[in-house]
């Protein structure tokens, strides 16, 4: 409940979304849950299904994540768009060993999770971490058990760095203002930066008169506003 509360404080009760795939596309579910699971115990409670929030969201998004060329401008943008406010993005690669030629049906797999944390509006990378995972036997079911095992490291890790972004009262905001309601640039940076709470103010751009303003602030949006 202290966590909670927390969270609930300084976050505003984040939404996350958790996508794990290969460079192939492929998803993993089991690992996305298990990741999940460990968030909610840190208490976080508002995990979203991407299916669920935004029919063909997570779709869109797998297919840009396993783009070779890299359409990373495409891939910001939809994290803009996203119905979360952090995103748990897990690269899962695999090596497989194989005794086909002997024994049919036989693997041995090493797998590498490579997460990050992104907060969603700015793409800002909040917590990364890499775990890794292996099958102890020569079967069939040895990709879930590298992958299993993979999760016993990586999602407690993910759940904890979650955790320390929301026990950090400071959090990056970004503003969105008219400029008539703060002047010239350099007058904008000195009203808010006289705020109390606002550390830096940076502006991002100005377009139809519209300010777009990120600051680092010792409280929620809600509380600047």
């Amino acid at each position: 409940q202290q966590r909670k509360a927390i969270i609930g404080a300084n976050l505003e009760d984040p939404r996350i979304a958790v996508v794990a795939t290969d460079s192939d596309g492929a998803a993993y579910p089991a690992l996305e849950n298990a990741l999940a699971s460990a968030l909610q115990a840190q208490g976080f409670s508002r995990i979203i299904d991407l299916d669920a929030a935004d029919s063909g969201m997570r779709r869109a998004f797998l297919a840009l994540a396993s783009d070779a060329a890299g359409r990373k401008s495409q891939l910001t943008a939809l994290l803009a768009d996203s119905p979360c406010d952090y995103l748990a993005v897990v690269k899962v690669a695999k090596d497989t060993e194989s005794l086909d030629a002997v024994l049919p049906g036989l693997h041995k797999t090493y797998v590498t999770c490579t997460a990050r944390l992104v907060q969603a509006s700015t793409g800002e990378i909040t917590w990364a971490g890499t775990a890794q995972g292996a099958s102890s036997h020569w079967y069939a079911g040895a990709e879930q058990e590298a992958l299993t095992n993979a999760a016993k490291t990586l999602a407690p890790r993910l759940a904890r760095g979650a955790f320390r972004k929301a026990a950090d009262v400071q959090q990056h905001i970004r503003l969105m203002i008219p400029q008539a309601r703060l002047g010239s640039a350099s007058a904008a940076r000195s009203t808010l930066e006289a705020l109390p709470g606002v550390q830096h103010a940076f502006l991002r751009s100005q377009t139809s008169g519209i300010y777009t303003i990120d600051l680092d602030y010792d409280g929620t949006a809600a509380d600047l506003v």
